[in-house]
């Protein structure tokens, strides 16, 4: 999260203007007394491995979760599950995000001539500045090398886990955010599932 803030606060500092009526850890923004948060934007993907029948999505420790779940069962007993993501680096592009994050989060290091289809981006709400791009990716044995991930070195990254789901378990697990659940109706959908 160290290194999330050192950026984020960066990025802050280089966006004053007369519009921005906080500015700290993050930046909100007032425009036509419209009032909405600037962050990042992201790329999400779900790796599918067609060939053995599951998918790679995350068990993560994410705050926001914990605290709207805090001191009720299912904030103790339950990890929030969610596909790979991350945030696109200045002067970096989707492409160049998903194979980093991929790499960082879950060890996959993609062949240098796979290639893959970024839809999007999409605004993630109304009072977000945040864009997300989709990657719905199938992957073969020749596609990629599983390695150790490296993490981010972050806290949150360290606590992290990745998980191989099985296509016949997706309808009994508990999706916990927008880009999850899209991607996962764009792989029913795709694969007749």
């Amino acid at each position: 999260m160290d290194k999330f803030t050192k950026i984020v606060k960066q990025e802050a500092k280089e966006e004053k203007n007369d519009n921005v009526v906080y500015q700290d850890f993050l930046t909100v923004k007032k425009v036509d007394d419209f009032e909405f948060v600037v962050e990042p934007d992201r790329i999400v993907v779900l790796p599918y491995v067609k060939d053995e029948g599951y998918v790679y999505l995350r068990s993560e420790n994410v705050p926001s979760w914990l605290d709207k779940y805090k001191g009720q069962k299912l904030g103790k007993t339950t990890q929030f599950l969610t596909v790979i993501s991350g945030t696109i680096e200045k002067n970096e592009t989707p492409e160049q995000t998903l194979r980093r994050e991929l790499y960082e989060e879950a060890g996959i290091a993609l062949n240098q001539f796979y290639n893959f289809d970024i839809i999007g981006p999409y605004f993630e709400s109304k009072g977000n500045s945040s864009q997300f791009y989709l990657c719905l990716m199938e992957l073969n044995y020749t596609d990629y090398k599983l390695v150790a991930a490296p993490g981010d070195g972050t806290k949150a990254e360290a606590l992290a886990r990745n998980l191989k789901v099985s296509i016949a378990d997706l309808d009994q697990i508990r999706i916990n955010d927008m880009a999850t659940k899209m991607l996962i109706d764009m792989l029913k959908n795709e694969y007749n599932l």
